[in-house]
């Protein structure tokens, strides 16, 4: 993928994050959680992202996913 299209797919619409958080930030990397639902209606994913920074900015990014059962609940969450 070029730039271009990651842009262009970030800013469609097609994903919504819920329960975004960052587990562990600092000069170097961090690291980012978050559910992800898809405008096509497949299947939700809990997605992990980590990434490399410098000069302040993200330089690289990895990322894995699990898809979820459709009655998926957070351990921890009280919705």
């Amino acid at each position: 993928m070029r730039k271009e299209d990651v842009l262009a797919f970030a800013g469609s619409g097609g994903v919504r994050t819920e329960r975004h958080r960052v587990l562990y930030e600092n000069h170097e990397i961090g690291v980012e959680h978050a559910i992800a639902h898809f405008s096509n209606d497949s299947t939700s994913e809990a997605v992990l992202s980590f990434h490399r920074f410098k000069d302040g900015k993200i330089i690289s990014t990895e990322t894995g996913a699990t898809p979820l059962s459709d009655d998926y609940t957070l351990i921890g969450s009280d919705v």
